[in-house]
């Protein structure tokens, strides 16, 4: 299980150094390098779900809300409808007891990182990285709640063994 969060990490740092990479060849094009980061975001989300920690068929975690977070925070409402509508497409398709928790989980990183946004345009917030540290915890602890939606013959197991680990691996 640590190797599979130390993967989802992995992911993480690459879709930071793709970001800036886009950022820097569409530096002349706002909506290019929009459309670009949202295709960038929608596509890690995706391959984190492609290699997630899988507790049953279609029950899984990943480090989408991470992504999908960060997106709509950083890139604003574009990249984050862009990298969420990328993401809930390939989530739903997987299917699974977990779907609808699944895509819920995608509405709300995207929702919470375009609030965060605002608070931080509107001088109520700040990037400094203790709240963003508060942000993250936050933002996966509502996330284990949704998990309680699921059948209850997989709540057991996503709070014995893997609640713990994945807010504290992937909310940093």
């Amino acid at each position: 299980m640590f190797l599979d969060l130390l993967e989802a990490t992995a992911l993480l740092l690459a879709l930071s150094l793709l970001h800036g990479l886009n950022l820097r060849v569409w530096r002349r094009s706002a909506l290019a390098a929009q459309i670009g980061s949202g295709m960038i975001f929608g596509g890690i989300a995706v391959v984190g779900m492609m290699i997630p920690i899988e507790i049953a068929p279609g029950v899984i975690f990943d480090g989408r809300a991470v992504a999908l977070s960060m997106a709509a925070l950083f890139g604003g409402p574009l990249v984050g409808a862009l990298g969420g509508a990328i993401a809930g497409a390939y989530r739903l398709a997987l299917g699974g007891d977990g779907a609808l928790v699944g895509t819920i989980v995608i509405l709300a990183a995207v929702t919470a990182g375009l609030a965060y946004r605002a608070a931080v345009t509107h001088g109520r917030l700040t990037r400094a990285p203790v709240r963003l540290l508060g942000f993250g915890l936050l933002l996966h602890g509502f996330n284990l709640l949704l998990f309680l939606l699921i059948p209850d013959k997989y709540v057991g197991a996503i709070f014995g063994e893997l609640a713990l680990p994945y807010v504290l691996a992937l909310a940093p």
